[in-house]
């Protein structure tokens, strides 16, 4: 099939083009000729993205929702979904939906984007019966109804949806719609877990760890943890290095991978387990310039267990240590503001300190704001 596709994508057909880079992509390969392979896909669905060709739109829109060969950016997925869906591309309508749930995004046009999506699960199409459901739990675009989105979730379960049946699993657990039944959400997690659902297998680590609906059981824990871990999603590797941490399973050195793993794909709880890793030099070498950076990182997102002060204290005691690109970090902190009370004049002096000590990012501002004052 694939070679039609690239028959077809040489042939300037835009389908062939679009087929053979989703062919591309799916290839699990980390060679270097995947790497440049997967660079020209990119290409290709931008410019198929730049002729209106929706399907491409909405690839682009999956790939920075989900971080995978471009940056996580939720603000240009969200504005490549809503392109995709103008331009009539139904899939994308089921898409928006997911997305909605996952990261809160408002649609531009949720009635219409709940018409469509409805118009879908009646033709029978499983995952947009997912999609009405998650529409109707959260009432956008329309009245909720739990009653309803419960029984289209058991109906795309039966047909084969895993995450319909993980989504009902979670109803069961709290209540929504139903009679709150743990060992019936559990029995649903493992049935989606069994599909290769990763929240349903990160979810089944949480049960086994706290004894909900089922007894503590580590090796259960550590199992369903990593199993998750393994394919990609970075609360169960941030979960997993916890685990570790504690020294039930595994060593420091694996937590930190699994806490640099993480946090670099965004995970926010991960940003701090890693920079303590760092500034106690757990599972790697000491660094307290990183820790500051990551924990910073973390302060940033807004979350009310953070706060600027141990990111600056970090800073500070690696700037004595003359560590440089602590020092630069901390001329950027007085510059903007960030965690301390704002000093340009400060700002310089450490910027000129770390130049001093060979900094190039602070040789580079010093450059650029000499042109400024």
């Amino acid at each position: 099939a694939s070679m039609m596709f690239a028959q077809a994508a040489f042939a300037g057909a835009d389908y062939g083009k679009y087929a053979f880079a989703l062919c591309v992509l799916a290839v699990d390969d980390a060679s270097e000729a995947a790497r440049k392979n997967s660079e020209a896909v990119i290409e290709t669905l931008r410019k198929l993205d730049a002729k209106n060709y929706a399907p491409a739109t909405r690839a682009l829109a999956k790939l920075h929702w989900n971080g995978r060969l471009l940056p996580r950016d939720l603000k240009k997925s969200a504005a490549l979904y809503e392109k995709a869906f103008m331009l009539g591309d139904d899939r994308a309508a089921v898409e928006i939906a997911l997305f909605c749930d996952e990261t809160g995004y408002a649609p531009s046009a949720p009635a219409k984007l709940f018409v469509r999506v409805k118009n879908l699960a009646k033709k029978g199409n499983v995952e947009a019966k997912t999609a009405e459901a998650v529409l109707l739990l959260k009432g956008v675009g329309c009245v909720g109804d739990v009653f309803e989105a419960n029984r289209l979730l058991k109906s795309a379960s039966d047909s084969g949806d895993c995450d319909a049946t993980f989504r009902l699993a979670m109803n069961y657990f709290d209540g929504v719609g139903v009679v709150a039944d743990g060992e019936t959400a559990v029995s649903l997690l493992e049935k989606s877990a069994a599909a290769g659902h990763v929240k349903a297998l990160n979810n089944l680590g949480v049960c086994y760890q706290n004894e909900i609906a089922v007894p503590k059981d580590i090796t259960k824990v550590v199992e369903y943890f990593r199993r998750s871990a393994d394919l990609g999603y970075n609360v169960a590797q941030n979960n997993l290095g916890a685990v570790y941490a504690e020294g039930l399973a595994g060593d420091m050195r694996q937590a930190f991978e699994l806490f640099k793993s993480a946090a670099e794909s965004g995970n926010e709880d991960a940003f701090e387990n890693l920079a303590r890793c760092y500034f106690e030099g757990l599972g790697t070498a000491a660094d307290k310039s990183l820790a500051a950076v990551w924990y910073e990182k973390a302060a940033r997102l807004g979350s009310v267990k953070r706060d600027f002060k141990l990111g600056i204290k970090y800073l500070r005691e690696a700037a004595a240590e003359n560590d440089a690109a602590a020092i630069s970090h901390l001329g950027a902190c007085y510059w903007t503001g960030t965690g301390v009370k704002q000093d340009t004049t400060k700002a310089l002096d450490y910027f000129r300190r770390a130049a001093k000590l060979g900094d190039k990012s602070a040789k580079e501002i010093l450059r650029k704001l000499h042109g400024m004052l």
